[in-house]
Formats: C-alpha cells, sequence, structure tokens
C-alpha cells in the first residue's frame, strides 16, 4: 500500500485503522505490476487507497479524522470534514 515497505507492514497499518475504531477498510484501486527476474517472473499488487467505514461514535471519528489529516497534509492536501458521511477516503501515494 503506498510506499509501504512490504505486506506485514501494510497490514500493520490496516491493523492500526481497526483499532482506532473503523468499522471496516477496504483497499481500493489495487494496481498489478509484472516484473521479471532470472529465475522468473513476480506479480507485485500495490494500491494507495483505503476507503474507512467510519463509526457513530463522535470520539473514535474524530481519532480516524485525525490519521486521515495528518496523511493528508503530509503530501500537500487539506483535510476531511467530518459532515456525518459513512465513508472516508485515506489516500496514502
Amino acid at each position: 500500500m503506498g510506499q509501504l515497505r512490504d505486506r506485514p507492514y501494510a497490514a500493520g497499518n490496516v491493523n492500526s485503522l481497526h483499532k482506532a475504531g473503523a468499522v471496516r477498510v477496504v483497499v481500493s484501486r489495487i494496481r498489478r505490476h509484472f516484473r521479471e527476474f532470472v529465475d522468473g517472473d513476480e506479480t507485485l499488487e500495490n494500491s494507495g487507497h483505503l476507503v474507512i467505514e467510519l463509526p457513530i461514535t463522535a470520539a473514535i471519528r474524530r481519532r480516524l479524522f485525525r490519521m486521515e489529516a495528518k496523511q493528508a497534509r503530509s503530501q500537500g492536501f487539506d483535510p476531511e470534514v467530518d459532515s456525518g458521511q459513512q465513508f472516508l477516503l485515506l489516500v496514502l501515494d
């Protein structure tokens, strides 16, 4: 996901969203890349887009929006505003 190092590291980030209170996290816009090696080809999958299903609880929503805001600002974007939406897009790259 994004520029993350490997699958366990990426899975840890998804787990951190669940621990923060996300109802569900869906990886979207998955792209496949093929690399040729001397000893065989490898297919890699990558995505920089996570769709977070938000809970109803205000305190938990604030926590998830803070996480999104930190990521958005690190990329030079404005953070999302909580307007009662059910889903939040987290862009990693």
